[in-house]
This record gives structure tokens, sequence and C-alpha cells, in this order.
């Protein structure tokens, strides 16, 4: 991104004034270094969010903004219902509950060290990962709506886990309202081989070093020290997430919502009726977190040792 024509507030702040039809000022967080090599994809799609009808006080990007769908991936905007706020599918995202899961493994780094080149390939080949992946297991229709509707207690019933796991999951592994029948059959077919994959873009599976500690205190309770070997995982709802938000764009249109944007990903839904269902969206956040239950079991299976590993924490960031 082109420096020269922001204002540069402090070593770490940079401002765009209003102009065109932006309502507040954008913001972007970062050093100089950070911010020139953001894609000036990001400026516009920050000044686009800065547009949105009922902004709050300015459009902000983190110092990891980067090209995203409607927003930049790492911006952040506040909008006032009662000055005409929207609801906007570009920063809610298509991916609906994607999170991230951290795993004890009880192993420190030197045990992992000498042979992380076969865990490596251990890894690749039992976790699928990219587009259209597909992974072992195949749920019937009556699975598919279990597991959408009971979430954690599904998993636990088919061995996805132990009775602890849902304390350390957000909602406790199980939303309240899950309702199967809000999803298309068309949605629920995209996730009927999914389970346990990854999917592409900036989703992951790590085996990772604790190399600092910054709250010893809270460190303590997780069972965090220097040296350690946790397992990082994020993921999302795969193509049962992007089905439901596909469809209800699609729906948006047909009703006549208006659209503020060129394109869909940069859709704001502008009318009360507009809001999502929430029941596929529970669903769709259920099955996310499930995702990275069953994705865990690799990881586990794949790293000699592991019986002892546990879950750490698992949230969700959308």
């Amino acid at each position: 991104m082109e420096t020269g024509t922001l204002h540069r507030i402090s070593e770490q702040e940079w401002r765009i004034e209003p102009r065109g039809k932006m309502l507040v000022p954008a913001v972007i967080y970062g050093s100089g270094t950070l911010v020139r090599e953001m894609d000036e994809k990001v400026r516009e799609q920050l000044e686009n969010v800065a547009s949105l009808p009922g902004t709050e006080r300015a459009a902000y990007a983190m110092p990891d903004a980067h090209w995203g769908y409607g927003f930049p991936i790492g911006g952040v905007a506040a909008f006032d219902p009662e000055r005409g706020g929207v609801v906007s599918a570009g920063g809610v995202r298509f991916d609906i509950s994607c999170g991230l899961r951290t795993l004890l493994t009880g192993l420190r780094s030197e045990d992992v060290e000498a042979v992380k080149q076969t865990l490596a390939n251990a890894l690749f080949h039992h976790i699928p990962a990219g587009v259209g992946s597909r992974g072992k297991i195949e749920l019937t229709d009556e699975e598919l709506d279990a597991m959408l509707e009971d979430g954690a207690e599904w998993a636990l019933r088919r061995g996805y886990g132990c009775g602890a796991d849902p304390r350390r999951t957000e909602e406790h592994g199980r939303m309240e309202g899950a309702n199967a029948s809000a999803i298309s059959v068309f949605a629920k077919n995209r996730q009927r081989r999914e389970m346990g994959t990854l999917g592409s873009g900036n989703h992951y599976l790590e085996v990772q070093k604790v190399t600092e500690v910054y709250e010893e205190a809270a460190a303590a309770v997780f069972g965090l020290h220097v040296g350690d070997t946790v397992v990082s995982i994020h993921c999302g709802s795969r193509g049962l997430g992007h089905q439901i938000g596909t469809e209800y764009l699609d729906e948006l249109a047909a009703r006549g919502i208006l659209i503020r944007s060129p394109s869909p990903r940069g859709v704001a839904e502008e009318a009360p009726g507009a809001y999502k269902n929430v029941s596929a969206v529970v669903e769709a956040s259920e099955k996310a977190g499930l995702s990275k239950r069953v994705a865990r079991l690799e990881p586990m299976i794949c790293i000699k040792g592991l019986s002892g590993g546990a879950w750490l924490a698992d949230g969700v960031h959308r």
C-alpha cells in the first residue's frame, strides 16, 4: 500500500480522511513496513466499509489486514441500527463459526524435533486439506441432523472426544436453538464427507512450540510451560457454512433488499427482515466446532505418546 496519501497519526496509526462516499474516517494500525506490505485492495475495501450506513466513528484495519470479501480480513467496524446501521455479510463472512482450537500434547519440543519430518508427513497423509477435500467419515441423513442439533453430544456418542472436552469448548459444544430443518438438503450434502477436514485459505493445523509465557498464573492453569508442544487447529464450517451464506444472499436478492455493493462479496443487508435465520447460523456454528473436534483426532493419533493430550481451549472468532 502506498503510504504517501495516508495521514500518519503515530508510529503505529494511519488515517484516511473521509472522501467520496465515505461517512467516517478509515484507520489503519501497523508499522510503516507492515502498512506498505498491505495490498491496495485493503485501502479500497476499508474505504467501502467506511461508506456503509450507520458506521460508528471509523472503519479500522488491524496490523494483519489483507484483502478479503467486502471487508478486509482484519477489518473492524461498528454499526448503529438507530442510524440505519447494517448487518454486512462481507463483515460477518461466510465461514460461520471459524475459530481456533489448541490441544495440549504432554510432549516437550525436543520430543518432536527428532521426528518432525516423519510427523509432518503423517499429518499430511491423515488429515485432508484444501478445496473440496473429503474425510473418512460419511454421514447419513439421520447423522447429519443429529450432528447439527446435538453438537458435542453427538461427537461424544461417536467417540470423538472425552467427557471433559465440552467444558473447554465455547457454549459447551452445543448451542441452544439448533434446528436442522432450517438448512437445505444441498447445504447438508456439501457437509456429508467434510467432517474432520481443514479446507483451504488461511486454515491450518500446526504443531507449535511454546517459546514465551507472558502470564505465568494463566499459563499454570492451562498447564503450559516454555518448551511444551501444542497443536493448534484453525478451521470453520467448510462447504456447509458457505452454502448457507450463498443461499441467504440469493434469498435477500429475491426479496429486493438493497445491496450497496457492485459485488455480493460486499453485500449490506439493510432491512429488519434481512437478519439471518438464527437456526441456520447456530447449526453451522455447531458443525464448525465439531469439525475441529473430529480433526483433533488425527494429530493425536499421529503424535506418538499423545494419549494424555487434552483440550486447552476452543473459541470462535466468526
